[in-house]
């Protein structure tokens, strides 16, 4: 997903994003939905822009924002050292007042 999207794009995108969720979304208010991709798609600019040192992050496809891989590079001096994470993440609707579903898709 382009972080530089503004003005006609974004409004046509963010639109798209809101339509496919609703869709998705049975019993949830628009403003709710709303509130919560408009949190996602700054949360995914701030990544962008700002992400920390050994993790990334991103939708898997453009038309679902609500769901996410990232992926974790294991700490030095660890077990974990070297290895490669990648980690499923399922916002709700309701995001960010109910957190999201997380799930490691890399065998431990």
């Amino acid at each position: 997903m382009e972080a530089a999207l503004q003005g006609p794009d974004h409004n046509r995108i963010t639109g798209q994003l809101i339509s496919n969720t609703m869709a998705a979304a049975a019993g949830t208010s628009p403003e709710v939905i709303r509130a919560a991709t408009l949190r996602l798609m700054s949360d995914l600019k701030s990544l962008q822009t700002d992400c920390p040192p050994g993790v990334s992050a991103s939708p898997v496809s453009e038309s679902d924002l609500f769901t996410w891989v990232a992926s974790i590079v294991g700490p030095d001096e660890s077990p974990f050292e070297g290895g490669i994470f990648q980690i499923r993440v399922q916002f709700p609707d309701q995001y960010p007042e109910k957190p999201p579903r997380v799930r490691f898709i890399t065998e431990m």
